[in-house]
């Protein structure tokens, strides 16, 4: 994430390991399960199975959204930030290249998400 020296933020790039799999998976148990069925069981399985693996990823990548909408706050104007989701042994190697790192383990991200949706929902619809 960079905020431009206007204020304003801008996602470069991003990347989402496993993008597909929950509807690829979902599409192809369905259509195992529908080949009992014959030929429009098989298609009605498939079409089944990846709307429901569809929907599992689409909860996954709106999880991931709150996230970032959650840790952009802590972007300052004309800066960046690269937010990794990564196990690592020893912290040394990623402090070495001369940035800032802050650690947040999942809990304590998740915590942050919690308490924004907690002042959104208690601002109302219009942030009042």
């Amino acid at each position: 994430m960079a905020r431009r020296t206007d204020g304003e933020l801008e996602v470069l790039d991003a990347h989402v390991r496993g993008t597909g799999a929950a509807t690829v998976g979902g599409g192809a148990a369905g259509l195992a399960l529908g080949l009992l069925g014959g030929p429009v069981g098989a298609l009605l399985g498939f079409t089944a199975g990846a709307l429901l693996g569809n929907a599992a990823e689409q909860h996954n990548l709106e999880a991931g959204g709150e996230a970032l909408i959650t840790l952009s706050v802590r972007v300052p104007d004309g800066g960046a930030m690269l937010v990794l989701y990564l196990h690592e042994r020893h912290p040394e190697p990623a402090a070495r290249h001369g940035a800032s790192v802050e650690r947040l383990s999942a809990g304590e991200l998740d915590a942050e998400v919690e308490a924004l949706k907690r002042r959104s929902d208690a601002d109302g619809p219009d942030g009042e």
